[in-house]
């Protein structure tokens, strides 16, 4: 049993200039443990990397592309966007979360983790999951004050 993944998704260099990437990713199953890769090329440019979830593969490949100043263009690397763990255990990490700090989320804010939209605002990795960790700090603070 497997899930695969192909996307097309646009990164951007130090300079500005877009360049067209694609994404093939296949995930395994070992027993009830999956294990997802994916393979970004653009050009002369391929890097792949695994992980329990697409998300986190993505991950992977998004520190790799740091390294030589190039950025994805498209949700799975934008500042506002994370995956519950629902969306990791139940979708392999394909769609996440997409809003603010201390909002609450629901099903109409799932985005593809490979598709874009003008609110797309690529950051690194780093400073992606810094975001999420205040957002579920600031949501946990907002849940303790409405049992109050």
């Amino acid at each position: 049993m497997g899930a695969s993944v192909a996307a097309s998704i646009d990164l951007v260099d130090g300079s500005g200039e877009n360049r067209r990437a694609e994404v093939q990713g296949k995930c395994t199953w070992e027993g009830k443990h999956p294990m997802c890769e994916l393979t970004l090329t653009s050009g002369d440019v391929s890097v792949s990397a695994s992980a329990s979830d697409y998300f986190d593969a993505f991950c992977g490949i998004r520190e790799e592309l740091e390294k030589i100043g190039l950025t994805p263009v498209c949700y799975g690397a934008s500042r506002h966007v994370w995956p519950s763990g629902m969306c990791r255990d139940m979708g392999l990490g394909l769609k996440a979360y997409n809003g603010g700090i201390g909002e609450r989320q629901s099903p109409p804010d799932l985005v593809g983790i490979f598709e874009t939209g003008p609110d797309v605002a690529p950051v690194s990795v780093q400073e992606q999951r810094a975001y999420a960790e205040a957002a579920l700090a600031a949501f946990k603070r907002q849940s303790v004050r409405r049992l109050r």
